[in-house]
């Protein structure tokens, strides 16, 4: 399939995807993917980015570092190759275009290590790079919005900031 096609499959919903998918990144790579509105992986994981990301799927992102989780996002299109072939310096050519969705409460987050204690919560399940069941997207989805306003940091398009795991 092109990707127009591919495109048009994933917005018609005949593909799902998993409920949801955790990327990762650290400081430097997470400003990569919030000016460029991607998340990349290497090469290897295509198949399972184009296996378990679709139209309804919740992308969010860890930021293995300062160990703090930002979502909700969405994708665009479907995962490709080299979509934004300078991003990541070339390292990470699986990629996926996104946007945030304000109907899941999206945020987009401050820079990271603004505060080491913003908004820090447990969560029940190891955070991982990979598809997330319904369960695990049900429990970030409840930490990242229930989390008290003062305690998270607007982000630039005036929602609120990261959740700490």
């Amino acid at each position: 399939l092109t990707p127009e096609r591919r495109h048009r499959r994933m917005a018609s919903g005949k593909r799902d995807g998993a409920p949801g998918f955790m990327c990762l990144a650290d400081n430097e790579t997470q400003e990569e993917c919030m000016n460029h509105n991607l998340f990349g992986l290497p090469r290897s994981f295509i198949g399972d980015l184009k296996k378990h990301i679709g139209p309804h799927t919740k992308l969010f992102l860890l930021n293995f570092r300062t160990k703090m989780v930002y979502g909700i996002f969405r994708a665009i299109k479907p995962p490709e190759m080299d979509l934004v072939k300078e991003a990541y310096e070339g390292r990470f050519p699986a990629q996926v275009k996104w946007k945030m969705t304000p109907t899941d409460g999206s945020f987009r987050s401050a820079k990271p290590g603004t505060d080491p204690r913003n908004g820090a919560v447990p969560v029940s399940f190891v955070l991982k790079s990979g598809p997330l069941t319904a369960k695990q997207v049900e429990e970030l989805e409840e930490k990242l919005q229930t989390k008290k306003p003062a305690a998270r940091a607007a982000g630039p398009s005036g929602g609120a900031g990261p959740t700490r795991v």
